[in-house]
């Protein structure tokens, strides 16, 4: 807080929370060497368009990229604490956090 207000330079420093914005682009956890990209692209394909998929297999998690906010926030409602087979649950969030970098 002792820096909340203080001038450098030019800038004033804003000490605070990031702003948590929606987003189309959801995380997954939980997953594994098991886990195949063909089978995350099913189990999530079914709430919309996926654009992007981000996941390298043996990763523990992944991205899920949707065209629209409405498909993202129905595969979060969903899919969240959803067991893939018998060996993981998701845990997914579609909250970017706005960060600044000086």
């Amino acid at each position: 807080d002792d820096l909340n207000g203080f001038c450098t330079g030019k800038n004033v420093l804003k000490i605070g929370y990031g702003k948590g914005v929606m987003s189309h682009r959801i995380w997954v956890g939980g997953l594994g060497s098991w886990t195949k990209p063909a089978e995350l692209e099913h189990e999530f394909d079914r709430f919309g368009k996926i654009t992007k998929l981000e996941y390298k297999e043996g990763d523990y998690h992944a991205y899920v990229m949707y065209e629209t906010l409405d498909a993202a926030n129905a595969a979060l409602s969903q899919m969240k604490g959803y067991p893939l087979g018998d060996k993981a649950a998701f845990a997914a969030s579609n909250v970017s956090y706005m960060t600044y970098a000086w």
